[in-house]
């Protein structure tokens, strides 16, 4: 199911994402593994009028860029190549659920004006808890569990500071940079949410 790098494991891997308490763009994050070395890091652009979070391996080298793709009623961003030339997936929002639901759709799906679906292949279905932070990343053609993410609220920073983290399993044979990827997506459509 890698469409976007070579992160993809034999085995189920865990990682904590971190939203920086030193951020002025609030939309930058640290990857660590379960050893609390940092894998990736995300870069948001502070007065950026492009929303762009750029997601980079620990040396700096770019692995995606997450963008928001405006003038859509519902809320959608799309994961770019390292480039940012070429839509690798759309992560799009379904818009009144009582628990979020978000879709993962391959390359730069279209919708129509009154519809939520896409002919383009999904990828990923995203259910959520009621707070909105807690996700089943879930095969949408077999209903398996991909991966998941959980909020860890006993975090001091976001007691404090109005950080977020989360604790991520992904399971075998699955791209960890599309799931960090669309994790972080889902953060950012929280906080746009929280805001409005």
């Amino acid at each position: 199911m890698s469409i976007i790098s070579n992160y993809v494991y034999q085995q189920p891997t865990s990682w904590v994402l971190r939203e920086s308490i030193k951020s002025w763009s609030g939309n930058d994050f640290k990857i660590k593994d379960t050893n609390g070395q940092v894998v990736a890091f995300a870069d948001g652009k502070a007065f950026s009028f492009s929303d762009t979070t750029v997601l980079n391996d620990a040396s700096g080298q770019p692995l995606c860029a997450i963008k928001r793709d405006h003038f859509h009623m519902h809320q959608q961003y799309v994961i770019m190549d390292p480039s940012q030339q070429y839509v690798l997936a759309t992560v799009r929002k379904k818009a009144w659920s009582w628990k979020p639901k978000i879709k993962v759709y391959e390359g730069a799906a279209q919708f129509g004006c009154a519809s939520s679906e896409s002919d383009s292949r999904q990828l990923l279905e995203l259910k959520g808890s009621w707070t909105g932070r807690n996700f089943n990343f879930q095969d949408p053609a077999t209903g398996a569990s991909l991966a998941s993410s959980h909020e860890r609220y006993s975090n001091m920073s976001g007691w404090f500071f109005g950080k977020d983290e989360y604790e991520l399993t992904v399971q075998p044979n699955v791209d960890c940079v599309l799931v960090w990827a669309t994790i972080i997506a889902c953060d950012l459509i929280k906080e746009r949410e929280r805001k409005n």
